[in-house]
């Protein structure tokens, strides 16, 4: 009996796997080059080989590193036709509200369709938020999801993103 229960364990753990989650990609490697070699055109932060594939679901993928998410790309249903790709730049500092505890983070947002670039900070550093007191500043969405604030170029923004990533120590690409 303890034989045929350690087989059936053991036939389950091989077919189904310890751990639903995996670390490997499912994404080839062609895939990860050719849409580099977009992102390095349109100056956006290349997948690493270093990152973790976090998963994917019919609409997105998701990398970490270091436990923290740095990309998230979200594309057509049932196509390959990236629509939007977030990057995250997370500093490591806390910040308490009313709604509790939130992560300082930068995210610089590309809208593949409009063809724009946005950024969205979230955090209390007083240098950075005079930064989104500018009037030349326009918000963004795609239907009901939050694309942050834009300035009149897309060179225009990424300089803010730039600006934003000195003041917390850190660099864009």
């Amino acid at each position: 009996m303890a034989n045929r229960l350690f087989v059936i364990v053991t036939l389950v753990m091989i077919t189904s796997g310890c751990d639903k989650r995996s670390d490997l990609s499912t994404i080839s490697p062609d895939e990860i080059r050719e849409t580099n070699e977009i992102r390095k055109e349109l100056g956006i932060r290349q997948i690493k080989d270093k990152w973790q594939f976090d998963g994917s679901q019919s609409d997105r993928w998701s990398w970490k590193s270091g436990g923290d998410r740095v990309k998230t790309v979200l594309f057509d249903k049932g196509k390959f036709n990236i629509l939007i790709e977030f990057d995250f730049y997370y500093t490591g500092t806390t910040w308490t509200d009313h709604d509790g505890q939130h992560w300082e983070c930068l995210v610089i947002i590309y809208d593949y369709s409009k063809r724009l670039f946005y950024v969205d900070y979230s955090g209390i550093n007083a240098a950075i938020n005079v930064l989104f007191d500018d009037k030349t500043l326009r918000h963004g969405s795609r239907g009901n999801q939050n694309l942050g604030f834009r300035k009149p170029t897309n060179l225009e923004t990424l300089q803010l993103a730039d600006k934003i990533l000195a003041v917390l120590g850190g660099k864009r690409l």
